[in-house]
């Protein structure tokens, strides 16, 4: 037995430690415990799991990276790939063939172009829109003209397909928002709508002998600047009234009467999203817009004898009576028209997950009435397309809907004229995930012709425009049967 010394210990590690306190007399050691015994071994363990730890999370990090790069996060990923573009090689119009590699993730290069913006007192690109789905595609065709789409790039760059040609950018601007466009009854005048990404002001072009002139943009110059893509209507023989909401959240409206452009007009103030006009004659125009604190939809209208409304009339939250907890909104979408008796009909379009629409005759609101469901989950707000359709012959649908929904398909409807019918299936994505949905932030258009065929456009999961013709009488969508081969794939922007 060991007796304990008085003389300082040596530095070892298993030498007895001082305490603060008065120590017991003792005349024994006490035994060394297990682990000062095995020390080396529990430390070589110690370093084989933090190494376990360490290589585990870099390997998870590189497989997510990996997964994502072929998956696509649905904000990022998807958007740089869909929008990404190409510097170009050479100053002046590009092409860029329907059949060209599709694309792949890629940094956004730097633009080389030598620019020819239109006169501004901004020098640089402004933000885009506050909106979670980008209005980067539109699309437009006439009796007499083919079917033309746009795709919206990054850094502004346009571009256009006209049907059965090649993608064409357009070299003369830099845009916010993909063009919308407007054609008078007659189709005498028809014009295209954009903002400059430079000075954030409404510009338009005309189409003349065939084509767009999309070397000739003109401004609307203003003292306040805009982000949302404008919506226009065309009443009759060169009458078009634009409208849009500011950066202030004021709405705004100007006219022009086939030579010259009227005042602006400020009609309303505290709304968000985009707007959305509709005409049934030339003597009436309605307005519909969210209201940014409470998703209330507003309304106002315009007659020549009374012009605006002073105060816009609240229709309420459509999902008010669904919804405890404030869901996901859109932006309203509307039509109208008259009957072939005369009555004057107009049906508003709300996205708030769960879809509603309201419908207005002669003068008289019904209540908000919630849509079937196409799928178990809902629809993305501000992915539909909303147009009319014919009232001649008798059984055409009075409007067309399509929408993206939860399920990551596109879904589509038809109004008969007091009811919207069942969804029915369109288009659906092969990617799968439990918590992301690549297509919530895509948009789709309808364009509809003046013989009464209506084009759905799109772009799918890789960022190539798809295109679908709608369904007519006799034959129902639901009984088509539908396949993603139905859908044309016409490539994209460079």
């Amino acid at each position: 037995m060991d007796t304990i010394s008085t003389e300082k210990p040596p530095p070892l590690h298993n030498a007895i430690k001082k305490t603060d306190g008065p120590m017991t007399e003792s005349s024994t050691l006490s035994p060394r415990p297990w682990w000062r015994r095995y020390w080396i071994v529990l430390l070589g363990m110690a370093c084989l799991v933090i190494f376990g730890i360490i290589f585990g999370a870099v390997y998870g990090v590189k497989h997510a990276s990996q997964k994502n790069s072929t998956t696509l996060s649905p904000q990022v990923q998807f958007i740089n790939q869909s929008r990404s573009s190409a510097t170009p090689t050479s100053v002046g119009t590009s092409f860029n063939s329907t059949s060209a590699p599709r694309p792949r993730p890629r940094p956004t290069p730097t633009p080389t172009l030598t620019l020819t913006p239109l006169p501004s007192t901004m020098t640089s690109l402004l933000p885009p829109a506050e909106s979670k789905v980008p209005r980067h595609i539109g699309a437009a065709a006439g009796a007499s003209s083919p079917l033309v789409m746009w795709d919206l790039r990054d850094n502004g760059r346009l571009w256009a397909l006209e049907y059965g040609g090649y993608w064409q950018e357009y070299t003369s601007g830099r845009f916010l928002v993909a063009p919308v466009t407007i054609a008078t009854k007659d189709e005498v005048l028809r014009m295209a709508f954009s903002i400059d990404a430079y000075s954030g002001h409404i510009v338009y072009m005309f189409f003349a002998d065939g084509h767009w002139k999309q070397d000739t943009w003109h401004e609307l110059v203003t003292d306040f600047q805009f982000k949302a893509r404008p919506t226009v209507v065309g009443r009759s023989t060169n009458k078009v009234d634009v409208f849009n909401i500011d950066t202030e959240g004021r709405a705004f409206t100007v006219s022009y009467d086939g030579s010259s452009w009227g005042e602006w007009i400020e009609i309303a103030s505290g709304l968000v999203g985009d707007l959305s006009a509709t005409s049934w004659d030339e003597d009436r125009i309605d307005v519909f817009g969210k209201y940014g604190n409470n998703n209330h939809i507003l309304h106002g209208w315009w007659t020549p004898a009374d012009g605006w409304t002073k105060e816009f009339e609240d229709l309420g939250d459509a999902a008010s009576d669904y919804w405890q907890t404030e869901p996901d909104t859109g932006s309203p979408l509307a039509v109208s028209w008259r009957t072939s008796a005369g009555d004057s009909v107009i049906d508003v379009f709300m996205s708030e997950q769960s879809t509603y629409h309201k419908l207005y005759t002669n003068g008289v609101w019904v209540n908000w009435e919630i849509m079937s469901a196409s799928h178990e989950g809902y629809e993305f707000p501000d992915t539909q397309s909303l147009v009319i359709g014919d009232l001649e012959p008798e059984g055409s649908p009075l409007a067309h809907l399509i929408s993206r929904g939860t399920d990551n398909c596109i879904h589509y409807s038809q109004f008969n004229g007091t009811q919207w019918g069942s969804w029915d299936f369109l288009w659906c994505g092969d990617y799968t995930s439990e918590d992301e949905y690549p297509t919530q932030y895509m948009p789709t258009f309808a364009v509809k012709r003046s013989n009464g065929k209506v084009d759905f456009v799109a772009t799918d999961l890789e960022g190539d425009f798809i295109l679908y013709e709608a369904p007519k009488p006799p034959q129902p969508p639901d009984e088509v049967r539908w396949s993603n081969d139905n859908w044309e794939k016409l490539g994209h922007g460079a």
